[in-house]
């Protein structure tokens, strides 16, 4: 089985559009939209499942939070959209793995249009797609990170991890 879980969508859903329910619930039912359509790709690249996962969301999430390596506004909380995708055949993996960046694409442009989301909501990493430069991710705390991670890893054993490396 493979499986990716690597989109991510940033979402505030309190402003959603214009900040009414019948805005939030029209752009579930386009996110649903975008869904059927790569949905339908399933059966001819060895795919069982894509679907949203959807998390519960708080304009107070990050209300006691720390300020840490990965930037994220507290006054401005955005909250993942994961979508989880799951096929069988190796094969099939640059296929998906393509399928989702550009379903990520699209969804993203919908959900800035609609004023979900913003071109700049930090993405997390533990959603990231594969190839997402790890600059991205931390942004303007990368760069105080680096000296960090030398100082902190002398023997360079994080190098032998996977994930986003600081390096």
């Amino acid at each position: 089985m493979r499986y990716a879980v690597k989109i991510y969508v940033a979402v505030n859903q309190e402003n959603s559009g214009s900040g009414d329910s019948r805005s939030l619930v029209a752009n579930w039912v386009q996110l649903l939209i975008f869904l059927q359509k790569y949905g339908k790709l399933l059966p001819e690249h060895s795919g069982l499942q894509l679907y949203p996962d959807l998390w519960p969301a708080s304009s107070k999430i990050f209300e006691n939070s720390p300020p840490g390596a990965w930037p994220h506004p507290t006054e401005r909380p955005n909250f993942p959209l994961p979508i989880k995708c799951l096929w069988t055949n190796q094969e099939d993996d640059g296929f998906w793995l393509d399928k989702l960046n550009e379903m990520t694409a699209e969804i993203r442009t919908f959900a800035i249009e609609q004023q979900c989301t913003t071109a700049d909501a930090p993405i997390y990493y533990n959603l990231a797609l594969d190839g997402t430069p790890v600059e991205t991710i931390y942004r303007e705390n990368y760069s105080e990170l680096k000296p960090l991670r030398r100082e902190v890893d002398r023997n360079n054993l994080m190098s032998l991890t996977g994930g986003f490396r600081i390096v």
